[in-house]
Parts: structure tokens; sequence; C-alpha cells
């Protein structure tokens, strides 16, 4: 603005920025603005309050700039994640009405999926529980089969710990 590229011959011209010389060491300049690395020999003098000015509205809008991506960062790593999950599974021998025999039937038994209960926050003791309701395989099983019926209950708990 101030002309300062006009009287770069010109040793009795106060130029706004020591040394600059052209759009590249004006560009080299904003960035050693900006990622306050030290200006070497390219200065901003004391005679430009234009200069100054628009120095500070860089810094300013720099570190609005940098605070916003530091609190996006920062949000993006504070989201909670699904950090454990739980699941059951009913394994039980089986025939089907064709009469082939399954040695190791897998039914899921639900233990939440439903309302999100499965995923689990693991900072005090849980309690996990199947309710048995009629999409339960034990729906139709009186408690007098149920003791006596060979079957195993697999309780699955997965989780992931962030920093590894």
């Amino acid at each position: 603005c101030r002309g300062d590229l006009d009287h770069l011959e010109d040793h009795a011209w106060t130029p706004c920025v020591n040394n600059l010389n052209g759009f590249v060491s004006a560009f080299l300049f904003s960035i050693e603005t900006e990622t306050t690395i030290g200006y070497g020999h390219r200065v901003i003098t004391d005679k430009c309050p234009e200069g100054i000015v628009l120095l500070l509205l860089q810094a300013i809008l720099g570190s609005m700039v940098n605070a916003f991506m530091v609190g996006c960062m920062f949000v993006k790593i504070s989201q909670p994640n699904k950090r454990a999950s739980i699941r059951a599974k009913l394994i039980q021998s089986k025939q089907t009405q064709e009469g082939e025999f399954i040695p190791l039937d897998q039914t899921d038994l639900s233990v939440g999926f439903e309302t999100g209960d499965d995923r689990l926050f693991l900072v005090s003791p849980l309690i996990i529980s199947h309710e048995i309701d009629e999409r339960s395989p034990f729906w139709d099983v009186s408690r007098h089969q149920l003791e006596k019926d060979d079957f195993e209950i697999v309780v699955i708990l997965e989780g992931m710990v962030e920093a590894t």
C-alpha cells in the first residue's frame, strides 16, 4: 500500500518491512509471523502503523484458527467411543424337524442390544442380564427341563484401550 516495492533502491526511504523485495519475501515474512519462528533479517519497522495493524490482525486471526483447530481435535478425541461390548450365546445340541443333528447350535441371547445396554463403561461393577421374553430361547422351557437340559451359555466381552 505504501509503495515500498517502488522504493527498493532508495536508501532514504523507510519501508514497512526491512529487506522485503517482492511477493516471495512478503510471503516468507507472513509465514515467519504465523509460525513465530523469528524474523531473521526481515523485520517490521516502527514507521509503519498500517504494517503493525496488519501484523496484529494476522496474529489474532492465526491464534483464532489455531484455537479452532485444537478445539476440533479435542472434540474428536473426547467423543465417547464404543469401548466395550458384551454378547451372550446359547450353545446346545439340537435336532431339526428333518432329523438332522446339530451338535453345537448357537443362538444369540439378548443382553440389551436393542436398548444399547450391551455397550459397557467398565468403571464400576455391572450386572448383565438376559430377559426371558417371547423372543428368548428359554421362553418355552420349564424350570424342571432347564435344570436337566445340557447347554452352555458363552459370554463374550470385547473391549479396547484407546491408548494402545
